[in-house]
């Protein structure tokens, strides 16, 4: 049990730097993605589909696969 008046050192400030894009704690408050939720952005977006041509004929396959 610590006493009331006890001052513990506080750790090493982190940057986004310090931390690999691969480390859990990277992605601890990350709300989760699904593969409907990026088809469905990308199609409200009329310009992607002219854009990201290939992006658009990737998802369009990956929606087909899912139903």
């Amino acid at each position: 049990m610590r006493e009331i008046y006890e001052v513990d050192m506080p750790p090493p400030a982190r940057t986004a730097a310090d931390i690999h894009p691969g480390h859990a704690a990277f992605w601890k408050h990350r709300t989760r993605v699904t593969v409907e939720h990026i088809i469905r952005q990308f199609q409200e977006v009329k310009s992607n589909m002219a854009t990201c041509k290939v992006l658009g004929k990737f998802l369009a396959e990956v929606q087909c696969v899912l139903k």
